[in-house]
């Protein structure tokens, strides 16, 4: 906004949101195009939220999983700083909602769905096209190997289809950032952390990814919003209950959202401050892919678990 109207002549990150905020920035300026760009956003988490909940719970349920999602604190931590990138974790709902509603009943309209929504994270920039990777990975071979329903595989071909010319499109404008990419420390950090931002302690630490506590704590401080990794009390209580209750299902949707969670904190994952001198999976995603440099924020895959660990809370 503040380099409206003429902006800065950079690519679009998360071409996803363009249309939301074009079409409101037609009808009364740039604001108004911002904001139904938010209204877009929280509307695709609550859709995606009630759906994925209701497909695993039932419709009770799934008003948990909708207020879950787009009430998370990541999600309003991503907002309140401008984010737009981290915005979308709405569609990652709404494709495991459209995958396994795929697997289970098939549907050609089931399967356009499902793709288009994988191609709708892509859309949403790097971070997030990494995290629907990484989701397909985990959610397509489980749901073939039950339900042999073919469809389910041929989905991601959709996807593909919109991933792919953005990709062609970035190459020849990586030399933008490329320069700023940097490989995480080859060794953790020694003793406490100190914070790059005065008076957060290690809440905020200067390294890439968030502190493990920050998932269970919550804080009264000016937290960075972009660092905001709190899952919420009420929420980690019904999972729990849902360990209890109907376990299966909780663990399934666990297991979607662990990798994800181990990724947001970091090459070097801390507690308290303290490093646990153990690398964690995006120092080596970042070994073995080094293209992946260039994502240096991994605090951000707590959005995108949000959904799952939402759904879990509804069960």
């Amino acid at each position: 906004l503040a380099n409206a109207p003429d902006g800065i002549r950079i690519p679009l990150m998360d071409p996803i949101n363009w249309l939301s905020f074009w079409f409101g920035q037609v009808v009364s300026g740039p604001v108004m195009g911002w904001r139904l760009m938010m209204y877009f956003n929280l509307s695709i988490a609550l859709w995606g939220g009630y759906g994925l909940s209701r497909e695993l719970a039932g419709p009770r349920a799934a008003w948990v999983g909708m207020v879950g999602t787009a009430t998370a604190p990541s999600l309003a931590g991503f907002i309140d700083f401008g984010m737009t990138e981290s915005w979308t974790i709405g569609w990652f709902a709404v494709h495991a909602w459209m995958l396994l509603s795929l697997a289970r009943r098939g549907g050609w309209w089931r399967g356009v769905l499902a793709g288009a929504s994988l191609g709708a994270i892509a859309m949403s920039g790097w971070y997030h096209a990494l995290y629907g990777l990484i989701l397909e990975i985990l959610l397509v071979p489980a749901l073939f190997w039950h339900y042999r329903r073919p469809s389910v595989v041929w989905q991601g071909l959709i996807g593909l289809a919109i991933a792919f010319p953005l990709w062609v499109r970035f190459q020849p404008l990586r030399g933008l950032w490329e320069g700023r990419w940097r490989a995480p420390s080859s060794e953790p950090p020694a003793g406490e952390r100190q914070a790059w931002m005065d008076g957060l302690g290690w809440r905020e630490l200067p390294t890439y990814g968030t502190d493990l506590a920050n998932f269970f704590l919550p804080t009264i401080d000016a937290v960075h919003p972009a660092k905001c990794a709190y899952l919420g009390s009420v929420l980690l209580a019904l999972i729990f209950w849902g360990l209890l209750k109907e376990r299966r299902k909780t663990v399934f949707l666990l297991l979607l959202a662990l990798p994800l969670l181990l990724l947001a904190l970091g090459p070097w994952p801390t507690v308290g401050g303290k490093s646990l001198g153990v690398a964690g999976p995006a120092y080596w995603l970042v070994r073995v892919f080094e293209d992946l440099r260039g994502l240096s924020h991994w605090e951000r895959a707590v959005g995108a678990a949000a959904p799952f660990l939402a759904a879990a809370a509804a069960v």
